[in-house]
């Protein structure tokens, strides 16, 4: 029951950075095995580590806004609750 939940908590998109943490790590959404398409390998090792790498850190800098935009709503509102005391 473990790996089910692991597997269907790392394919839930996070509220605070708008992405699953599968797809954060390995720049891919999670797939069960019977969706992979074989047409998209293709590439070469060295095309697709250089592709998956600058994806990756591109999410990471989405997720990583994300997170700055979602901590300073958190702020105004904790601005607002600490004046109505």
């Amino acid at each position: 029951m473990i790996n089910k939940v692991s597997f269907s908590y790392n394919a839930s998109v996070y509220e605070g950075t708008d992405f699953t943490p599968h797809k954060l790590i390995f720049g891919t959404s999670a797939r069960i095995p019977s969706s992979l398409n074989f047409e998209e390998l293709d590439d070469t090792y060295s095309y697709y580590l250089t592709n998956l790498f600058e994806e990756i850190r591109e999410l990471q800098d989405i997720a990583r806004t994300n997170l700055q935009r979602v901590k300073e709503k958190s702020k105004g509102y904790d601005k607002r609750v600490n004046q109505a005391r």
